[in-house]
């Protein structure tokens, strides 16, 4: 990943509020050619279908140009809402069975299609995916995830954030939240066009990254990315954030780069490059020799 990952620079950190993001900059700007999965949906270009497989749902794309579906990313309705276990690019007309966990506990009724979501997954429920993917992957080379650490960080957030969810689900916490989440996104409104990711810190720790093939790209789904870190920002509310410079954000990004990555087979193009090792977890996807999208959080608690 080395390789890719120097093609970018950090940016001088800022604040929304308790959340501090260090852009991260794209030193080539071009553009990126994907459709996003909120637009494929949209567009009648892709459908997504629940088959009564807690852990898979089929992706019916049918669009003209390579679509990408974000880590995370979260999907509603059906017979229960799900999170997406990993980033996958489908470039051509074509039906994917995608690797879910569910995020919603007391639901399992509904129709089979899925709708479109203006929700990522927050961060440390994403270092559970990600760890949880990686020893899946290590092991029995498979995307699964790891059901009930999801749950019980679910449970967490929404007692942390004095939300109630007849059907213990996550989204909850994202509509409950909505007015304070667009408190902090009026800040991400000027950013430098060549932003193309960022790394937050909350409490002087970081708490993740995600870092997209282009800046482009990184516009389609900024808000939605951000969404999920503020709510993890939400959830630590009373902590206080000190100032963080440029040289500690560009230590972390360093480091990452240091790193030795496994390659693994993606779900559907391209390869996958992960680590996990000295309490961070990361994953990258390549499609075609270009990366299309870096994240890396903290191994979480018991990962």
């Amino acid at each position: 990943m080395r390789r890719f990952l120097k093609n970018y620079e950090i940016g001088e950190p800022f604040f929304l509020r308790n959340l501090v993001l260090a852009p991260v900059l794209a030193k080539t700007n071009g553009g990126d050619g994907y459709m996003v999965l909120e637009q494929a949906i949209q567009s009648k270009s892709a459908r997504i279908f629940d088959r009564g497989n807690v852990n898979t749902v089929e992706l019916d794309y049918l669009g003209d140009q390579p679509l990408f579906i974000m880590e995370g990313e979260e999907i509603l309705g059906a017979l229960q809402n799900r999170v997406v276990n990993t980033s996958v690019v489908v470039e051509e007309p074509h039906t994917v069975h995608l690797p879910v966990v569910c995020v919603e506990k007391g639901r399992w009724s509904g129709n089979s299609q899925f709708r479109e979501s203006q929700t990522v997954a927050y961060p440390s429920l994403r270092a559970i995916l990600a760890s949880s993917v990686y020893e899946s992957l290590k092991s029995r080379h498979e995307f699964s995830a790891n059901q009930s650490q999801i749950w019980q960080s679910v449970d967490q957030t929404l007692k942390s954030l004095q939300v109630h969810s007849a059907t213990q689900s996550m989204h909850d916490a994202y509509q409950t939240m909505e007015e304070e989440i667009g408190h902090y996104l009026e800040y991400l409104e000027d950013v430098d066009d060549r932003m193309a990711g960022f790394i937050a810190v909350v409490g002087g720790e970081v708490i993740g990254t995600d870092v997209f093939g282009s800046p482009a790209l990184f516009q389609k789904v900024r808000e939605k990315a951000a969404r999920g870190y503020i709510i993890e920002a939400l959830t630590r509310r009373f902590q206080t954030s000190p100032l963080v410079n440029r040289d500690f954000v560009m230590d972390f990004w360093e480091s990452l780069q240091r790193r030795r990555y496994e390659a693994y087979p993606a779900v559907a193009h391209g390869k996958e490059y992960r680590f996990k090792r000295q309490g961070w977890v990361a994953r990258g996807l390549v499609v075609e020799d270009q990366m299309v999208h870096f994240s890396a959080f903290p191994v979480p608690t018991g990962g």
